[in-house]
């Protein structure tokens, strides 16, 4: 699966809500796994003979067990749910935390060229597709893993060919979830890159409602944001469109295996092969069979909804920022003096001519220095150098004698993993987690 380390990683922390969770799961697997053997014992009981004593206390005691087997599948329910939710929503938060901790990292010149809406739509959007991996896909594909070797022991104890039997429109469902996975996933990618285009211009629209009241471009604007939307809508109805293709085919061929265990099982119980009992139990065992195949043709959208959205968050996280400290750079002791000097800088920004060139200045420590010129030759762009917003392209930017760029911007403790007020994160290293194929 691509990038699904990538997401992974921020699981990490929530190793304990995810085990009671799989727990949970594996716990109400089992319970259910009971069920059809008290109703095969009822049946049998039925069929052996009339009514006794011994009957009515059979009853009972099956009684007593199916209402303590819907009891203990109530609770393990919520706990296997809420405990999934707690981790699928705290990963989120997390890899919100970790992105925006990166966009704070990265310089000016990567945000000239971006719209506000679309980074805040990779950050909030795709981000949020993260717990559907981690409450519902994970999980539930471990747990119906574990359901179908649960069932395939019961059906084979039972009658094992017509266990057989029942695994002919398997090879089905399979080709089919493939084919999804090589169309769907880009369906997916597609939906989420309109979402953000159109989170984008409607940002920038509100932001700058003045100018378009000011320039009467209403009509002009409401055409294009209309025309965002109907993509987006689009792009959605064709995922939802493979979807509802998926779907009923899945559903369709796991019918197959009932129309297959009608006609192979009533000739074995017929022929007094196969007694009524184990028919029954069969039947019930084989919904709880094709069960989870359903849930997991589910279960793979939700997979390519989340890479879908991961393979977003991960190209946002290699973006590498410009303004990087030398491997040797130390943080400057003590309170700087203030002095500042530019020593045959030249600079020019990812998109321009060049902006400066062989300027060199020196500012003593607690004067004060006017900028003074004609727009446009470069006074903003040489005041961004002193904060280091970008830095120089030739030359040098000296600070108390020492170059910028030999110096931290600041502590050890507050550029790390762990600063004020926020949590300890699993951080993200460019190329570490790249958007790999398998």
């Amino acid at each position: 699966m691509r990038t699904l380390g990538f997401v992974l990683v921020y699981a990490k922390r929530y190793v304990k809500p995810l085990s009671i969770a799989t727990l949970s799961m594996v716990g109400l697997v089992i319970v259910q796994l009971l069920s059809p053997q008290i109703v095969r014992r009822l049946i049998g009981a039925i069929t052996a003979g009339g009514w006794t004593d011994a009957s009515g206390r059979l009853v009972s005691q099956l009684v007593l067990a199916l209402l303590a087997i819907y009891v203990a599948r109530a609770g393990l329910r919520f706990l296997s749910g809420y405990m999934a939710h707690v981790a699928g929503w705290g990963v989120v938060a997390d890899a919100r935390r970790a992105i925006y901790q990166h966009l704070q990292r990265l310089g000016l010149r990567f945000y000239e060229d971006q719209q506000t809406g679309q980074l805040m739509s990779r950050m909030v959007n795709d981000s949020d597709m993260f717990e559907r991996l981690i409450s519902h896909a994970i999980p539930d594909t471990l747990v119906n893993a574990f359901m179908l070797v649960g069932v395939c022991v019961a059906m084979l104890s039972m009658n094992w060919q017509l266990m057989l039997l029942t695994m002919i429109p398997v090879p089905l469902v399979i080709l089919a979830m493939r084919g999804f996975g090589k169309y769907v996933r880009p369906a997916f990618s597609k939906r989420q890159k309109e979402l953000a285009e159109l989170n984008a211009i409607i940002n920038d629209n509100l932001s700058g409602i003045r100018e378009i009241k000011a320039f009467t471009r209403e009509d002009a604007e409401a055409l294009r944001i209309g025309t965002r939307i109907d993509r987006y809508r689009d792009s959605l109805l064709n995922a939802l469109k493979l979807m509802a293709i998926f779907g009923p085919f899945v559903e369709f061929a796991s019918s197959l295996g009932t129309v297959v265990v009608i006609y192979f099982g009533g000739r074995l119980a017929f022929g007094q092969v196969l007694a009524v009992e184990d028919l029954v139990a069969f039947f019930l065992y084989l919904e709880m069979f094709y069960q989870p195949i359903r849930v997991l043709s589910n279960v793979w959208e939700n997979v390519q909804e989340s890479l879908a959205g991961a393979e977003r968050v991960a190209e946002l996280l290699n973006e590498e920022p410009d303004v990087k400290d030398r491997p040797d750079a130390v943080e400057l002791s003590g309170r700087a003096r203030g002095e500042i000097s530019f020593q045959n800088v030249g600079f020019r920004y990812s998109k321009g001519d060049t902006v400066l060139e062989r300027i060199s200045l020196n500012i003593p420590s607690g004067s004060v220095v006017a900028l003074v010129g004609p727009t446009g030759v470069g006074k903003t762009t040489l005041a961004s150098l002193i904060p280091r917003f970008y830095d120089v392209c030739e030359g040098s930017l000296l600070l108390d004698g020492h170059d910028v760029r030999d110096l931290t911007p600041q502590p050890a403790s507050a550029g790390g993993h762990r600063s004020a007020g926020c949590l300890s994160l699993p951080r993200y290293r460019p190329g570490e987690y790249p958007l790999w194929s398998s």
